[in-house]
């Protein structure tokens, strides 16, 4: 028989798990749930750091919250996974991974000298990862630390290990919808047809690579088709541009002269204009102040 102070440590878990439950439902935003996330683990386990780090599009693993001293930040910062240490040795094998003692461990396949000040704290003894996966897929991977001598066993990682499925399905869930409102975006944002030589494209909202890919397509398909001579892009709505975007911005703008078409500029807001500047100069695109002065000057051009 359980005894009771297993039973209301019980409870209090179901109950943080629902609670958890409760908010991934009904939230759409990652950001909240990785808080979510943070504030139920350190409910439920003991911890001092830890991360929850995860893929981004490029397959390149990053933090996206920073547990420590019982206290959570959000960092969304690119992460290098040293080799032979615990977490690449969980990415590797999609295992998880605990160490009671971690200055009395041993591990074949892992130089436990390079993990100190990489995925060790300094004044941490019990650490604690697994892979945060989908099926077969590894999304990511969760660590957390204490100061405790084995303070993991086998609770604290069946815990992690619903959790962090959880979590997948969440995130996983979520990539779909805003995936989905990227391709809603680039589909609605209208192409305006001012006669059979000029397009108006205006471009709202955040650019990144997935919905500049999106527009590419449409545009370069219309500007085929219908031979279309001058394209304006006005990026008055722009809200923000991904620096990471540029490289498929210079290919848009090199794939529109090569069909036959002017590219013009409108709108470009001061924020915007370090990352664009170098593009727009090596393709010495017209640039203007907005689309009324785009019209004026393809009027002196047809």
């Amino acid at each position: 028989m359980p005894t009771t102070e297993a039973l209301v440590r019980a409870r209090a878990e179901l109950e943080c798990i629902q609670e958890f439950g409760r908010v991934i439902h009904t939230t759409r935003d990652r950001f909240v749930v990785y808080e979510s996330f943070y504030h139920l683990l350190e409910q439920v386990v003991p911890i001092d750091q830890g991360t929850i780090s995860f893929f981004d599009q490029q397959q390149a693993l990053r933090h996206v919250y920073v547990i420590a001293h019982r206290r959570g930040s959000f960092a969304d910062e690119p992460v290098t996974i040293k080799q032979h240490t615990p977490s690449a040795w969980i990415l590797r094998h999609k295992k998880p991974l605990l160490f009671d003692d971690i200055y009395n461990a041993s591990h074949s396949d892992i130089n436990l000298e390079h993990a100190l000040g990489a995925d060790f704290h300094h004044a941490s003894s019990s650490w604690l990862g697994l892979p945060i996966m989908l099926g077969s897929q590894v999304l990511g991977l969760v660590t957390i630390q204490h100061h405790e001598l084995a303070a993991y066993g086998e609770r604290e990682l069946q815990l992690l290990q619903t959790l962090s499925l959880m979590l997948a399905t969440t995130i996983n869930q979520i990539q779909r919808i805003e995936q989905l409102e990227v391709v809603r975006l680039a589909l609605s944002a209208p192409t305006i047809p001012v006669d059979q030589h000029l397009w108006i494209v205006p471009v709202i909202g955040r650019v990144d690579q997935q919905r500049l890919s999106i527009l590419q397509t449409i545009l370069l398909g219309h500007v085929e088709r219908q031979r279309i001579r001058y394209v304006v892009l006005d990026l008055t709505g722009m809200r923000s541009f991904d620096p990471q975007a540029t490289g498929l911005f210079n290919k848009l703008i090199g794939a529109l002269r090569l069909l036959g078409a002017t590219c013009i500029i409108s709108g470009v807001q001061a924020e915007n204009s370090a990352v664009l500047s170098p593009i727009l100069s090596q393709h010495n695109v017209v640039v203007v102040r907005d689309v009324q002065q785009s019209l004026r000057y393809l009027k002196r051009q047809i």
